[in-house]
């Protein structure tokens, strides 16, 4: 009877803290995010297309996505200057991650925009950016993975 008690006892407790360890996310992926959005900015900033596969996701690799689809995507209004993105909310989970943001020019913030990134090892790779929720999507590379949003 005791053996069955303590056994009861370690499976409870062992349940208990794999829920804890689900529940806590590690804050320290943020900056790394938010490094990622720097590299990307810097990138569409100089067109530079070879930096740019640097920091695509292999599913971006793999398609036709370049950053002239993407500067073409940020001025879809007509030409303007990019000074990179402000306002920026991030949210992930695991290996996906939502910046929700506006596109800064010299002018101020533009229209809302939302960038995926997808964690591939240790880094936050390019996987998306697509129009904000307020806006139309007209998305460069179909999402097919949503990033709860809490």
């Amino acid at each position: 009877m005791k053996v069955k008690s303590l056994f009861l006892v370690v499976l409870f407790l062992t349940a208990l803290i794999g829920c804890e360890a689900e529940t806590n996310i590690p804050r320290d992926e943020i900056p790394l995010i938010k490094e990622s959005v720097t590299a990307l900015e810097n990138v569409i900033k100089r067109g530079d297309d070879i930096y740019f596969d640097s920091l695509a996701s292999s599913e971006v690799a793999k398609s036709a996505n370049d950053v002239a689809k993407i500067h073409d995507f940020i001025f879809s209004d007509g030409p303007g200057e990019f000074s990179g993105f402000t306002e920026k909310q991030i949210v992930y989970r695991e290996d996906i991650a939502r910046v929700d943001c506006k596109i800064n020019s010299p002018d101020g913030p533009g229209r809302a925009v939302t960038i995926t990134f997808k964690k591939e090892g240790p880094v936050w790779l390019f996987k998306n950016i697509e129009a904000g929720q307020d806006e139309k999507a007209i998305p460069i590379m179909p999402d097919t993975t949503k990033v709860d949003e809490e």
